[in-house]
């Protein structure tokens, strides 16, 4: 057994906590003065490289029909306009009282 299916089931939920607060962190923090604008830039942009690596391991990952390719840039929009909210709730209180809220409308 190379991990304990407990640690694996610790493990999605403590990076999803992860990343809840490196999103306060950076709205908080390092993009004070941006506004919630360049942290949805940031989001956006984010999958880039993360595409590049992907391609450089996989190549033919790439090789989807242009629906599916339109299903998916769709669907990131949408992620993209979901995220405006969530953002300005972070820029204006606490994580612990933002997320739960957020669940609520997933």
């Amino acid at each position: 057994a190379f991990m304990s299916p407990i640690i694996i089931a610790l493990l999605g939920p403590a990076l999803w906590a992860a990343g809840n607060h490196i999103d306060k962190y950076l709205v908080d923090r390092r993009m004070l003065n941006a506004g919630v604008g360049a942290a949805l830039v940031f989001s956006a942009l984010v999958g880039v490289p993360m595409t590049l690596i992907f391609w450089l391991l996989q190549p033919n990952v790439t090789s989807i029909h242009p629906i599916n390719a339109a299903i998916l840039m769709v669907n990131g929009v949408f992620y993209i306009i979901s995220l405006w909210p969530y953002l300005l709730a972070l820029q204006r209180d606490d994580a612990a009282v933002v997320v739960p809220l957020f669940q609520l409308s997933g």
